[in-house]
């Protein structure tokens, strides 16, 4: 769940714009967080970050990345030390620019883990770069600007159990009119 500050329908104006020199006017006093919106985003959101699991607590850790207009999933496997990509085109990207760009990542991974309390002295863990997989199968076919919906998906499905099946070309209509109606009614956001 994503928290986020009190949306208001229309835009209020919060101060008058001045010269940086100069001290800034509240025009709309009514637009001001009040203490018990801060109370409110603070309860919320301290209380729901202490209810997620931590890496610590988890197999995977699973993001996406964006390499030159390019989306790709990545999963952080905790168990085996390793880096895993996933990639909707694999030839649309250069494996040398995927590797580059995960350098930072898979040198500073080791210590983010032994940071928020990995067992250093697991018989599995590797102090040290971690090596970066490259899945070999392609889940889209052709040149298509939907790689940013495929890679979306595939995380979502991975997460939740889903069947890969639905990843199809067809179906990425759907899942960005999905997603759209989904980001319209907040859903991410409350």
């Amino acid at each position: 769940m994503i928290t986020t500050l009190p949306l208001v329908s229309q835009p209020l104006a919060l101060c008058e714009l001045a010269p940086l020199d100069q001290t800034v006017q509240i025009v709309n006093e009514e637009s001001q967080l009040t203490e018990k919106d801060v109370e409110y985003y603070f309860n919320t959101a301290v209380d729901d970050y202490e209810q997620i699991p931590g890496w610590v607590d988890v197999n995977y850790v699973i993001s996406c990345i964006n390499i030159k207009e390019h989306w790709l999933a990545i999963a952080a496997d905790m168990r085996k030390c390793k880096i895993y990509v996933f990639d909707s085109m694999p030839n649309y990207v250069e494996q040398k620019l995927v590797d580059e760009a995960l350098q930072m990542p898979a040198r500073c991974i080791a210590s983010l883990a032994i940071a928020i309390g990995v067992n250093l002295h697991s018989d599995h863990f590797t102090y040290g770069p971690w090596p970066i997989r490259r899945s070999k199968t392609t889940l889209q076919k052709g040149r298509s600007l939907d790689c940013g919906i495929f890679c979306s998906k595939f995380v979502e499905c991975l997460v939740t159990g889903s069947d890969l099946g639905c990843l199809t070309m067809p179906n990425m209509k759907l899942f960005r009119q999905q997603y759209v109606l989904e980001l319209w009614a907040n859903k991410y956001f409350w």
